[in-house]
């Protein structure tokens, strides 16, 4: 399957099929309003005789009541969207890229139902942003059984004549990363690398993981204000990073957090993505 037409099932799939539902409930109200069936003498047969709402219908005008009913209308559709979805995933299998906005990521998701995302085929930085996120689970990646390793670890630090409090963090996993060497010849820069990287590797080394959430708590007591973030890591390492670093309280002091995008055909780390303010 192409990323093309796996983006398009994504769309499909994932979104156009529950807001169809959404769209058969406005369909539904539209067709009350063209027969002109009265709000109230709905209400009335629900009602049954049980309860005088006469004063109410004085109170509540037509118009009112109309947008009331499709108040309750857009709720009940939700409901029941939801409840298609709850134990589905967004973005289900990693089908396409996936590179919108966390905002209306979590806007479209949520509207939709959905409670838990797939990862896979959604760039670092918004990788970041749902793992950091409480309104996202992950709940396929947690089920995957990864097979593991020991791959050796290598870990070095970088320091430039005069540092500017801003430190470079580079996390070597699935390839090699390439940051401009303008950004490295400015800032101080902590790398931390698995010492076999092998193209797309998707394996779970426990020890990469432990190193650098180490590495960079240990960044949080010295006085730097902002990081600059590159990583190859698979999603299974970047979720375990976050949740043992960036989703922590109590620090020291508070930094700023970017992370950068691989762009173009050499995947030069030039995109930068603010992800912690």
């Amino acid at each position: 399957m192409t990323k093309e037409s796996g983006y398009r099932n994504f769309l499909i799939h994932d979104i156009i099929l529950p807001l169809s539902v959404y769209v058969f409930g406005i369909l539904i109200f539209i067709i009350f309003l063209i027969v002109n069936i009265d709000a109230w003498k709905i209400i009335g047969i629900i009602n049954n005789g049980r309860y005088d709402l006469s004063s109410l219908e004085g109170k509540f005008p037509y118009v009112i009541v109309n947008i009331l009913a499709f108040i309750v209308m857009m709720v009940a559709c939700y409901f029941i969207v939801r409840k298609c979805n709850k134990q589905k995933e967004f973005h289900s299998n990693g089908a396409g890229y996936l590179n919108w906005p966390f905002l209306i990521l979590t806007v479209v998701g949520r509207f939709l139902g959905y409670e838990s995302i797939d990862t896979v085929n959604v760039p670092i930085w918004l990788q970041f942003k749902i793992y950091k996120s409480p309104w996202w689970q992950t709940k396929g990646l947690d089920r995957v059984n990864i097979e593991c390793d020991t791959d050796e670890i290598i870990c070095n630090f970088k320091r430039v004549k005069h540092s500017d409090g801003i430190v470079n963090v580079i996390l070597v996993d699935t390839y090699d990363v390439k940051v401009p060497v303008s950004i490295l010849k400015k800032h101080d820069t902590l790398m931390v690398k698995r010492k076999t990287v092998n193209q797309g590797n998707r394996t779970f080394n426990k020890t990469f993981v432990g190193k650098s959430i180490t590495e960079i708590n240990r960044l949080y007591k010295l006085q730097y204000n902002s990081m600059n973030l590159f990583c190859s890591t698979n999603p299974f390492h970047t979720k375990e990073i976050v949740k043992g670093t960036f989703r922590m309280d109590g620090r020291e002091h508070h930094m700023a957090v970017t992370v950068f995008q691989s762009v173009g055909e050499k995947h030069i780390y030039s995109e930068a993505h603010q992800v912690i303010k």
